[in-house]
């Protein structure tokens, strides 16, 4: 364990002060130094970060301890507060996975702000506890440490959640706690099935992140809000379990779409076209498979995906790409909206297929136009 403390100048008092750490008490001049005995960490792993009026007033209480001098550092090499709290990290572990403890009761306030943005946004840094020493007494006499990290991981709760509700997606934690890990895993599985659009187990996933915010609603009160959000957002997929398959992807073409997620919204609405072509043709033709003759597929074979989608596939084919198509046949299932049907299907996917490839010249691709084709496609199925 190694511990790394902020330090300033000012001099020692007559008589120590009375630090509390969980239920021990400690009588010391420096804040540190009740962390180091609690801890019972070894000099030579403590690291503090100060300047040379720290060496000037304090030396001799430090000199045991690895110093790092702020002011020259910065000077020297123009860092700004975020570098230099990054310079700091990387040349203080050699191996990152180190557990540490920072004490930020003395000091520089700036520096440690600093130092907070580090770890936050780093994965390599493990830290068991962020303590600063708040006064108990009127004297400024006695002292209790608290462990920010509960702050930190709260803080991480609110951008977990508001990032998936924004984008769909979460970002990287380096260090999450036990109510982090309950959400975390969870969330960013769904994350991953709507990026891939695996939207079947999309649907349990949400129905079981539903069940893990009931569960930590209690604790996180002030999180209300944004638990509320959420939960809109998971019961606009688990509500889906029990619809016909287009419908299914209709809304996660639409939920894609409400996060921005344009080539995924345009492929879960071609997806959800093609589900219902093929399921109006199944009723229709219960005994045959329109378009798919050439295919050595039987009418009962949907055992795999691969099935369907070869049956999917020729029924686009037959429909969009064929020169002569039996239309008195599409006619007669899908009535006036079969023109609209084949226009949007063929609009769609040529730009679906133009997108997806890197650097493509952009021909009128937007939110707005994906909003019409879904809400075209809504108004004559649903």
């Amino acid at each position: 364990m190694k511990l790394i403390a902020t330090l300033g100048s000012t001099p020692l008092k007559d008589k120590p002060f009375s630090y509390q750490i969980e239920n021990e008490i400690y009588k010391e001049f420096l804040a540190f130094k009740a962390v180091q005995r609690h801890y019972e960490i070894l000099d030579k792993d403590v690291t503090i970060f100060g300047t040379k009026e720290t060496l000037s007033k304090l030396g001799n209480e430090i000199k045991h301890h690895k110093f790092e001098n702020i002011d020259d550092i910065q000077k020297s090499e123009g860092f700004s507060d975020n570098q230099l709290a990054f310079y700091m990290f990387e040349h203080i572990f050699n191996d990152k996975e180190d557990d540490f403890i920072l004490d930020i009761t003395q000091g520089f306030r700036h520096y440690p702000i600093s130092i907070f943005s580090s770890i936050l946004l780093s994965k390599n840094y493990n830290p068991q506890a962020i303590y600063y020493a708040k006064t108990t007494d009127e004297n400024a006499q006695e002292f209790k440490f608290i462990d920010l990290l509960e702050t930190i991981y709260s803080s991480n709760l609110i951008i977990l959640i508001n990032t998936f509700i924004k984008t769909g997606g979460v970002p990287e934690f380096g260090k999450t706690n036990g109510d982090m890990d309950k959400l975390y895993p969870f969330l960013k599985k769904l994350g991953n099935e709507l990026s891939l659009n695996q939207y079947l187990t999309a649907i349990n996933s949400a129905k079981h992140i539903e069940k893990i915010i009931d569960s930590l609603r209690d604790k996180f009160k002030f999180l209300d809000k944004n638990f509320n959000e959420l939960t809109k957002d998971l019961k606009q997929i688990s509500s889906l379990e029990n619809k016909s398959e287009y419908i299914q992807l209709i809304e996660f073409a639409q939920f894609a779409l409400d996060k921005n997620l344009l080539v995924q919204a345009m492929q879960f609405l071609i997806e959800a076209i093609l589900a219902y072509l093929d399921q109006k043709l199944q009723e229709k033709y219960p005994n045959t498979l329109v378009g798919v003759k050439k295919l050595n597929i039987t009418k009962n074979t949907r055992k795999t995906s691969q099935d369907i989608y070869k049956i999917r596939s020729a029924i686009k084919s037959d429909i969009l790409y064929k020169k002569t198509i039996n239309k008195q046949k599409y006619q007669a299932i899908f009535g006036t909206n079969l023109l609209n049907l084949l226009i949007n299907l063929k609009d769609i996917d040529i730009k679906r297929n133009d997108i997806s490839h890197p650097n493509f010249k952009n021909t009128g691709i937007s939110a707005s136009l994906v909003y019409k084709y879904i809400s075209d496609f809504k108004k004559m199925v649903l």
